[in-house]
């Protein structure tokens, strides 16, 4: 008799600590879905909720399909709610999106963030050669980091540059297979120099290349900076020149500030093709990368053929490549 009533109580604690284990998990779970549909990234601690949005999703399945199991309905219910609310905003990034007939010239355009210049500069060299990378944006660009560069061989492979290199982290540049036309940063306030050239492709068509290094709102950087150079990022051209973002945005596609910029008419590549889960950041641990926050943004006229992500040895950032054909 007592063996049977310590028995009921053994599991009547297991299904109080069930039912107090789903509700604090659906709670955190909604919580998260609140915050994608509202959050701005005006607090640290957002950005970084924010980053891992996707995962967010994966957590709140796995408690729909916990809370089925044990019958606890209003906990599926809640957990139910999670994954359709973050499902609407992450699952179409791995599903391809129509694009139009664009029948211009075609461009390798590739990232590297070189992580204070200590890339290995022949692993970049390597990238541009197998890949036929026509330009080439790279952040954190050093003193040091241009001479190994050259001494790898990228000045053959790509003369043409519009380079700035600053220690550790301020200094950016582009590199280009084609003649180069410096123009005028729209991100005069940018802690990070981001440059902006008009690329001379043979024929009459050309593209604008801007090299993004957003800050990241860690540490001293307030979120408001964050947005700020986010929201000065420049606008599609929307004429016979097209404009193309590419770099280090310290913003995932969950982040409102990227998503406001994109509605002003641009298309993340990756998410273009369905590989918008492709992590880049970070590569400087023992895990995986876990978030994505390089990209490659197009105006609506040009067609994304590929999109990938190439690890860097000695940085913290994969490095992404795309080849899109634009308008001709």
């Amino acid at each position: 008799m007592r063996d049977q009533v310590s028995g009921n109580r053994g599991r009547a604690l297991g299904g109080r600590a069930l039912t107090l284990l789903l509700a604090v998990g659906v709670a955190v779970a909604v919580g998260a879905a609140l915050l994608r549909v509202a959050g701005t990234g005006a607090a640290q601690w957002t950005f970084v909720a924010l980053s891992f949005t996707p995962y967010a999703l994966a957590c709140a399945g796995v408690l729909a399909l916990l809370a089925l199991a044990a019958r606890r309905w209003r906990s599926f219910a809640g957990a139910a709610l999670a994954v359709v609310v973050l499902g609407a905003g992450v699952l179409p990034r791995a599903v391809a999106d129509a694009q139009p007939d664009a029948t211009g010239p075609a461009l390798t355009v590739a990232s590297a963030n070189l992580y204070y210049g200590q890339v290995d500069a022949r692993a970049v060299v390597d990238l541009v050669r197998s890949h036929e990378v026509s330009v080439l944006s790279l952040q954190e660009l050093t003193p040091h980091a241009v001479a190994e560069l050259d001494a790898a061989g990228l000045r053959e492979l790509l003369p043409h540059r519009v380079f700035r290199p600053e220690p550790r982290a301020a200094g950016t540049g582009l590199a280009s297979r084609y003649p180069l036309q410096e123009r005028a940063s729209t991100s005069q306030s940018s802690y990070h120099w981001q440059p902006a050239a008009l690329v001379d492709l043979p024929g009459a068509v050309d593209v604008e290349v801007v090299a993004v290094h957003a800050v990241a709102p860690v540490g001293l950087i307030q979120p408001a900076t964050w947005r700020a150079e986010l929201a000065d990022l420049p606008r599609p051209l929307g004429g016979p020149v097209t404009r193309v973002l590419v770099g280090d945005f310290n913003a995932t596609l969950d982040h409102q500030p990227l998503r406001a910029l994109l509605e002003t008419g641009y298309r993340d590549a990756a998410d273009t093709v369905g590989r918008g889960l492709l992590a880049t950041w970070p590569t400087d641990t023992s895990i995986a990368p876990v978030v994505a926050i390089d990209h490659l943004l197009v105006e609506p006229t040009c067609l994304v053929r590929s999109f990938d992500t190439v690890p860097l040895p000695g940085g913290d950032h994969r490095a992404v490549v795309a080849e899109i054909v634009l308008n001709g």
